[in-house]
């Protein structure tokens, strides 16, 4: 009979410190509804006016897009330029209405300078988010969506 030492159990943690810095290059002018023929908010059913008030605008696209995309984190923004990602899979932009963008992801951190339209009524999901502390002038916003 053969006697050996039994191994340890494998560790399968991800133990690196810093994840991929890959670009990804996509057409962020053209989202995926464009067409507002059946919908005032591409992508979804809605049939009511489109709010002035971009709180409310922010809120009702928010509402609006989560129904239509059941399962998906849904935010939107008021300035692309103003938003970084990193570590995000099913990223999509699903439309723009009155310059608000909208959009969908599974998973993955967004930070966004200044408000970008990103306040508390601008993201429905399941998420955590950092808000920036009042001595930080940037106003940086952190966002780590769960997939749900």
């Amino acid at each position: 009979m053969v006697d050996f030492d039994r191994p340890r159990p494998a560790d399968l943690k991800n133990t690196r410190d810093q994840p991929g810095t890959g670009k990804v290059d996509f057409n962020d002018a053209d989202p995926k509804y464009l067409e507002t023929d059946e919908s005032e908010f591409p992508g979804t059913d809605y049939d009511g006016e489109v709010p002035k008030v971009r709180a409310e605008l922010t809120h009702v696209l928010v509402d609006e897009h989560s129904r239509s995309f059941p399962g998906k984190n849904i935010f939107v923004a008021k300035s692309f330029n103003e938003l970084t990602f990193a570590q995000v899979s099913g990223l999509e932009h699903l439309a723009v209405v009155d310059g608000h963008d909208v959009w969908a992801v599974d998973d993955g951190t967004s930070s966004t300078e200044g408000d970008g339209g990103c306040t508390k009524p601008g993201r429905q999901g399941d998420f955590e988010a950092d808000e920036a502390d009042e001595a930080d002038e940037a106003d940086d916003k952190t966002v780590t969506f769960k997939k749900q």
